[in-house]
């Protein structure tokens, strides 16, 4: 998939696309079980268009041009290793994942959340700016709103967007983009946030029976022949492990707080007091979370990992998917804490 460079003639040439894309804030990136694409901003698009008004006099469909673009770079999803090590020495976080309803448009075969239109469980405003204020207070750069269900759903959607915005925070969006409208995506963009969406599958009648729906596909906003961009396919972040663990916290619909989505240390009985899991933003603040010795134990998971990843070359990179590691362990019947040391049975190194 090579990157054309043939567009210097057009409006602005190649250094006002390029500074056009540099100066773009509202980013888009898919992920899915399977593929991984990254998306655009509808308002970078619409002054694309603009300059490639030239194109368009020819055809409205970038792929019968072969002309195609790099995609924006996805902000406060995920930190480089070296951002990632900096903030645990320093005890910073650098990121929450929030789920704030459960209610989706859709039914993904492979939703961890089990989440539904029937579902009705949401996390107040007032809560979850509560949690946001906290975890600012830790250092956080991002808030990703990872809904549990469709995000854009949540009734004060809009309003949690724009007061991470109003702190300084990216708001990182995870989103289905059924919803997507250009009104929304204007208020995304102008609330310098970032929106990640998802497609399994190229092939709508794959995709429409993986989303639990006919016509998901058709209604998902990705379309490189529209857009201009030549989507890049990822693995999915549980293929290729990642290093949350070392500065993120993931809050649950109830309040409990986990390293990550899979890594459900509250729904086991070890971790419980009197039948209640301790480690929730109802019960202790964020920082008592964040400092207690488990959530310490987990920052410092690197430091007593087992098989190949404790003695992996690249472990300053990649700790593994500890979330998968500690779910294989769990089924296995091993102790919590060491299933999350035990190696990622995902590597192929």
């Amino acid at each position: 998939m090579g990157y054309s460079t043939e567009i210097t003639n057009l409006t602005r040439g190649k250094e006002g696309i390029e500074k056009e894309n540099k100066k773009d804030k509202f980013r888009m990136k898919s992920t899915s079980c399977a593929l991984k694409y990254h998306l655009v901003s509808y308002k970078l698009i619409r002054n694309w268009v603009i300059h490639f008004n030239m194109l368009r006099e020819e055809s409205t469909n970038f792929d019968t041009l072969n002309v195609y673009f790099p995609p924006p770079v996805l902000r406060g999803y995920m930190y480089g290793a070296k951002e990632a090590y900096e903030a645990r020495n320093s005890n910073r976080l650098l990121a929450i994942r929030l789920e704030t309803n459960k209610s989706c448009n859709l039914r993904c075969r492979y939703c961890y959340a089990r989440s539904g239109e029937d579902l009705v469980k949401v996390v107040d405003l007032d809560t979850l700016k509560s949690i946001i204020s906290e975890a600012k207070e830790l250092g956080i750069k991002s808030v990703v709103v990872i809904g549990g269900g469709e995000p854009t759903l949540h009734p004060t959607f809009k309003e949690l967007v724009a007061y991470n915005d109003s702190l300084g925070i990216i708001p990182m969006v995870f989103s289905n983009t059924v919803l997507m409208t250009e009104e929304l995506a204007e208020f995304l963009y102008k609330h310098n946030a970032s929106v990640m969406g998802k497609l399994d599958s190229l092939k709508p009648e794959v995709q429409d029976y993986i989303a639990g729906r006919e016509g998901a596909f058709k209604d998902i906003k990705i379309d490189r022949k529209y857009y201009g961009y030549d989507w890049l396919p990822y693995t999915p972040i549980t293929a290729s492990g990642c290093l949350q663990h070392l500065y993120s916290l993931y809050i649950n619909i109830e309040g409990n707080v986990r390293p990550c989505a899979p890594t459900k240390l509250d729904e086991h009985p070890a971790f419980k007091i009197d039948g209640e899991y301790p480690y929730n933003v109802n019960r202790m603040s964020l920082k008592e979370i964040y400092d207690s010795d488990l959530f310490t134990f987990v920052r410092n998971i690197d430091r007593v990992l087992e098989g190949r990843c404790g003695n992996c070359e690249y472990r300053e990179e990649c700790i593994g998917c500890r979330g998968y590691a500690y779910s294989i362990g769990i089924n296995n019947g091993a102790d919590p804490l060491e299933a999350l040391r035990m190696e990622c049975q995902q590597c192929f190194k």
